[in-house]
C-alpha cells in the first residue's frame, strides 16, 4: 500500500514560534487525548459531508469530502452523550438530555441523569437503540477535539470549532481506497488513536500539523479519518492563526468539556 502521508521527523519539543499560554501548556496538542449555549461552532458529518454549524445554523458547507484543519487539542477523557428519542433533522438543535465529560458519570449540570454511573447505564449497552434495523448504543462514546480550519470561514475568521468523533473514528483500521489508475490501495486516513501515535512518533504536537479530514469511502455510515499532510511552521499565516487561537477562550472551553452547546444529535 502506498503511503506518502508521514510527516518527517523534526526537533523535539514545541517550536519557539508557537506561543502557548501557561494555562494551556498541558492541554493543547495533547495526543491521548465560557460560551452561551447555541453559540459554539461545531463540525457535523451528516451524509459524509463536512459542515460547520453554530446554533443549528450552517455557517460553512464543505464542497467535496475533504476538510484541511489544524487540531488545536483534545479532551483528555472520552465523553458520552445521550439524546432521548431518535434523531429528527427537522427539529431545532438542542442540548443532550444526559452527558458526561469524563465517560464515568453524568456531568453535574445534567438536570435528569439517566444513571449514577455511565458503565452500568442501560443506554450505554449494546443495542439500546435500533436505527434503520441496526443496533447501536443510545449513549454515544465520543472524543472531543478543538480544531481550526486551514481556510478561515468568511465572517467567522476567529472560529475555534468543536469536533466530536465517534468510536469508529477513534479506533479501528486505517481507511484506504483503490487508485483507479494503478489499482493499488491508497491511504485515505487513520483513525484518531493511530493518527495521534504517528504524530507523537515524529515528535510533534497536533497543532503543528495540517491534518486532512476525509471520509472512509468503505464505511456505510459517515466515518471521518485523519491524515497529516503538512507542517504548520512552513506557513507563517497558519502559525499566526494557531497563536491567535491559543488566546481564544473557546479553545479551553472545548478541551475542558464545558457544557456542550446546543447542537444537532
Amino acid at each position: 500500500m502506498s503511503d506518502q502521508s508521514v510527516v518527517p521527523g523534526s526537533n523535539s519539543g514545541t517550536p519557539s514560534l508557537f506561543v502557548v499560554p501557561d494555562h494551556l501548556k498541558n492541554k493543547v496538542g495533547i495526543l491521548d487525548t465560557g460560551t452561551a449555549p447555541g453559540t459554539r461552532y461545531v463540525l457535523k458529518f451528516a451524509g459524509s459531508r463536512f459542515a460547520v454549524k453554530q446554533g443549528g445554523e450552517t455557517v460553512q458547507q464543505i464542497q467535496g469530502n475533504q476538510y484541511p484543519v489544524i487540531i488545536m487539542g483534545g479532551a483528555s477523557n472520552y465523553q458520552r452523550r445521550y439524546y432521548e428519542g431518535t434523531y429528527d433533522p427537522s427539529k431545532k438543535a438542542a442540548a443532550p438530555d444526559c452527558w458526561s465529560a469524563n465517560g464515568v458519570e453524568p456531568h453535574h449540570t445534567v438536570a435528569d441523569p439517566q444513571n449514577d454511573k455511565c458503565q452500568t447505564c442501560r443506554w450505554a449497552a449494546k443495542n439500546s437503540r435500533i436505527v434503520n434495523g441496526r443496533g447501536t448504543r443510545a449513549c454515544r462514546l465520543l472524543k472531543t477535539l478543538a480544531i481550526i480550519p486551514v481556510e478561515p470561514i468568511p465572517g467567522h475568521e476567529t472560529a475555534v470549532i468543536q469536533a466530536d468523533i465517534a468510536s469508529m473514528s477513534i479506533w479501528g483500521s486505517e481507511a484506504t481506497m483503490t487508485d483507479p489508475q494503478s489499482k493499488e490501495a491508497v491511504l485515505v486516513g487513520y483513525p484518531y488513536q493511530q493518527f495521534a501515535e504517528r504524530i507523537e512518533g515524529n515528535q510533534k504536537r497536533t497543532f503543528e500539523i495540517v491534518t486532512l479530514l476525509s471520509f472512509d469511502v468503505n464505511s456505510t455510515v459517515p466515518r471521518p479519518v485523519f491524515r497529516p499532510v503538512a507542517l504548520v511552521e512552513k506557513h507563517p499565516q497558519l502559525v499566526a492563526r494557531v497563536n491567535a487561537a491559543m488566546n481564544n477562550p473557546e479553545l479551553e472551553a472545548i478541551i475542558n468539556c464545558e457544557p456542550p452547546a446546543q447542537q444537532d444529535q
